[in-house]
């Protein structure tokens, strides 16, 4: 086997040799050889080690020279894993990188662009974001979605050289970023939990904040039953500080309220915690949140309950939405809804429909798009958990009750039932509400886009209102359309605008660029609020469809999510940042 690796390695030399050498034209062709060369010593026991000797040769062989790795300044730590399991030459020259931002970390390869530093972060970011590969869930889930060996071995060598530490530290922060936005579905939050607790484990770190996450995730099978009145109160006081601490509803809470309901149902409200408006809603309607507690209060949909706690302090319960809400928990469901939420049992698909619109409506900032193109539509339950919860909980029964839903249009009626219903990605996992409606409400949108396609203007100038309803500014300014676009902006939003203010959250488009200044495209959020922030500047608080809201919107434009005055959900920029990305807006008319 040693003179195999000496074979393989001298080919290897030979060939960057003559990458190094070759004039343009030929370049290529022996850069290709190089890739396969690599690929057969990252498939041989020490070849990682190996490619890491000949690492700072990489760029004095202009091995990177025209594709995306060439300049190490735009390099993503969160689209390593996708390019890996991509395979074919683009996951050979991932490979490749990576290598070469360690012998850098490590001072054996010096680069004029990429400090030391900089390489021992970045990759502290790319094994924090991937720790989950290294620690795969013990589950049959995780045995069949278990990665490429290779990858595995990438991320293993990787961490060798980097320090526990620092990863920990890093996954802790990727959890506090994630978990701050309060998302509805948390399942990348607890894959990092896990991966944070196993590092803990291993190398004795120093927790920190982030025992708050581990006890809030960790399952138990606790048993209450031999606990006093006063000591659930106290444990369920407990469990509640780490679910408004972390974001997270751990199971011990939902087994103690379970307990309440069957021991002493006034017992409740203290289990719940609520303030003033939700002990007043409660009482009000004390049999019906009995029994939507009832109906959907399990270990499975526990996350919900943080959305529950939150609707009880919003003052939306009209004589229809409360209508609605009865019907929910009685009505039958079609075999379509059922099987969407992936369960043909009557009374679990009920438990995950019910808690799916709780939430949402506990936590409307929450929503998420997954992957799928489908900000128009999720913005679009953000917006009516907000201000037209009455209408949502009917959509949303005519969606599960009849498996279709109508909007009218231009005088006429757009019923989702005679289109192709959109096809949705599940590799983000998406809250029940978001799977149940979302395919129905783009399909409708694109009918929409298709009707209107043959006019001069931003066709979500007649758009936006139909869609969302009447709230929509009647007002519309698109940058291509109007000459006075900027201007109008600041007089209808800036922060001393009242009447604006009265009239928000109200949709917008923003046109997005990545770290490379290449346009993205259009996306549509929803301008929440307009205010000083804690340092006295004006700033845009938005709600952002995608899952992850802190995001580089080109041009060193960075979105913040905490730290700003934000409220949990929000993102923000400065005012005058958010305009330079504004492509449309509504405004009074």
């Amino acid at each position: 086997m040693g003179l195999l690796h000496d074979i393989n390695e001298s080919n290897f030399k030979a060939a960057l040799d003559q990458v190094k050498k070759a004039g343009f034209p030929q370049k290529e062709a022996y850069r290709l050889e190089v890739l396969k060369k690599a690929e057969n010593l990252l498939h041989s026991s020490d070849g990682m080690y190996i490619l890491l000797q000949y690492a700072p040769y990489f760029d004095e062989a202009h091995l990177f020279l025209g594709r995306p790795w060439e300049d190490m300044q735009k390099l993503q730590p969160s689209l390593v894993r996708g390019t890996l399991e991509a395979g074919g030459t683009s996951s050979i020259f991932e490979f490749l990188s990576n290598l070469r931002l360690l012998a850098i970390a490590l001072g054996t390869c010096k680069s004029e662009t990429f400090s030391k530093v900089a390489a021992q972060n970045y990759l502290n970011d790319v094994v924090a974001l991937n720790f989950d590969v290294l620690y795969p869930n013990e589950t049959e889930e995780g045995r069949v979605k278990s990665c490429n060996p290779l990858i595995f071995r990438l991320f293993q060598f990787l961490s060798n050289y980097l320090s526990p530490q620092a990863l920990f530290e890093k996954i802790t922060a990727e959890i506090e970023k994630l978990s701050v936005q309060r998302p509805l579905t948390i399942d990348k939050i607890l894959t990092l939990i896990s991966s944070g607790r196993n590092l803990s484990q291993q190398h004795a770190i120093h927790e920190g904040e982030f025992v708050y996450y581990r006890c809030a995730a960790t399952v138990s099978s606790a048993d209450y039953k031999d606990l006093s009145a006063q000591e659930l109160v106290r444990e369920a006081c407990f469990q509640r500080m780490l679910m408004n601490r972390t974001g997270i509803v751990s199971n011990r809470y939902v087994l103690v309220l379970i307990e309440m309901q069957k021991r002493d149902v006034s017992l409740l409200p203290y289990g719940l915690g609520l303030g003033e408006k939700g002990y007043r809603a409660y009482f009000q309607h004390e049999t019906l949140f009995q029994t939507l507690l009832s109906s959907c209060l399990t270990s499975e949909t526990r996350q919900a309950l943080y959305g529950f706690n939150q609707l009880l302090e919003r003052d939306i319960f009209s004589e229809n939405v409360i209508q609605a809400l009865k019907t929910l928990v009685n009505a039958d469901y079609c075999e379509e809804a059922r099987s969407t939420l992936d369960c043909n049992n009557e009374e679990v698909s009920r438990a995950k429909a019910v808690s799916g619109i709780l939430h949402l409506l506990g936590m409307p900032l929450g929503a998420g798009q997954g992957n799928n193109p489908v900000c128009q539509s999720t913005r679009a339950l953000s917006y009516w958990a907000q201000e037209n919860p009455a209408y949502l909980l009917n959509i949303y029964l005519a969606a599960l009750v009849k498996g279709e839903i109508e909007i009218s249009y231009e005088d006429k009626i757009i019923s989702s039932g005679s289109l192709s219903l959109y096809q949705l990605n599940h590799d983000i996992p998406l809250d029940p509400v978001s799977m149940i409606l979302i395919p129905h409400l783009h399909a409708i949108y694109e009918e929409m886009l298709k009707v209107t396609e043959n006019v001069n203007e931003d066709v979500h100038k007649w758009i936006n209102p139909a869609f969302y309803g009447a709230g929509v500014l009647k007002g519309f300014a698109s940058s291509v359309h109007h000459p006075s676009f900027l201007p109008l902006f600041y007089l209808h939003y800036h922060y001393y605008n009242e009447y604006t203010k009265i009239s928000l959250p109200q949709p917008a488009g923003v046109m997005l660029k990545d770290r490379n200044e290449r346009i993205l495209g259009a996306h549509a959020v929803l301008i929440q609020r307009v205010s000083l922030d804690p340092e006295g500047l004006a700033r845009v608080y938005f709600y952002n469809p995608n899952n992850d809201s802190k995001q580089t919107w080109g041009s060193g434009i960075e979105t913040s999510v905490t730290g700003n005055g934000e409220l949990p959900g929000e993102s923000s920029l400065l005012f005058d940042q958010f305009a330079s990305c504004l492509y449309a807006f509504h405004y009074p008319q």
